[in-house]
């Protein structure tokens, strides 16, 4: 399992969270209904794309760890403070869409995103920040 790159997971238990973590060649993981923090995913520092959506997340603290990430979906998870995506220099395809947030401005400063996939109604609060909007959007209907 040490070369294993890409993982698909639901509804892992503390001890199943642990065997992620040491999955340390692991690049793309989709992990759902499993998480209440990013602690558990620390020392996965290859990860170039994290799909955590449906999950109990409140903070991305600690985000900063995976400089490798390309994409990262966030949608539907109740993350209030967006600004540590800033520190992912790398990313270009971010999915908030369903994000419960009240400041979405953090996006504006993620140097390299092109792709934002969200909710017409985040667009719609979206365009009326102030400054440069160096993505496209992609609208995601959910109900």
């Amino acid at each position: 399992l040490g070369s294993l790159q890409l993982l698909r997971a639901r509804d892992l238990d503390v001890d199943g969270l642990a065997n992620v973590g040491a999955l340390h060649q692991l690049t793309t993981l989709v992990l759902y209904d499993s998480l209440s923090d990013l602690t558990p995913l620390f020392e996965l520092t290859s990860l170039t794309s994290l799909d955590i959506n449906h999950n109990n997340i409140s903070s991305l603290d600690g985000i900063e760890r995976f400089t490798k990430l390309l994409y990262l979906c966030l949608g539907s998870d109740y993350v209030l403070d967006l600004s540590p995506l800033t520190s992912l220099q790398n990313l270009q395809i971010l999915d908030i869409a369903n994000q419960a947030t009240d400041d979405y401005s953090p996006i504006l400063q993620i140097p390299h995103l092109t792709q934002l996939y969200c909710t017409e109604e985040q667009k719609a609060t979206l365009e009326q920040l102030p400054g440069e909007h160096h993505f496209s959007y992609f609208i995601i209907d959910v109900e």
